[in-house]
């Protein structure tokens, strides 16, 4: 398995938004959280979950850490409290989701699991699994 790690994570996202590869952005962390929730806990390399340095947008910062709560959960392992704590966003983002409808949003949010909803992430387990 090949491991991307949050602060590697986190700069490579630094990079992609700044010039303004959102898909980029969504990919790699997709692929990295994809990663850590099909992997056993017990095997997850600790470098993996160290606390990262921000990504230079406050969104991106929780749902980087926000994510890979979510992954260690699905994992059945315990998430860090870096992870856990990350500030909620202020208005609810759909994740990927820029110009959705909202009848599209309704049904996200309906299907967001409470990790994400707490921050104000709309996102669906189905955007994570690529495992």
């Amino acid at each position: 398995m090949t491991w991307i790690t949050a602060p590697a994570l986190a700069l490579m996202l630094r990079e992609m938004l700044d010039a303004g590869d959102t898909d980029g952005a969504i990919r790699w962390v997709t692929e990295a959280v994809s990663n850590l929730a099909a992997a056993n806990p017990k095997h997850v390399p600790r470098e993996v979950i160290v606390r990262p340095g921000s990504t230079g947008d406050a969104r991106w910062d929780t749902l980087l850490a926000t994510s890979f709560a979510y992954a260690m959960q699905v994992n059945g392992g315990r998430p860090a409290p870096w992870m856990l704590n990350a500030t909620p966003l202020a208005v609810d983002w759909a994740w990927g989701r820029d110009g959705a409808s909202n009848e599209l949003i309704e049904l996200i949010r309906g299907e967001t699991p409470a990790v994400f909803r707490s921050k104000g992430i709309l996102t669906r387990p189905r955007d994570w699994e690529t495992w």
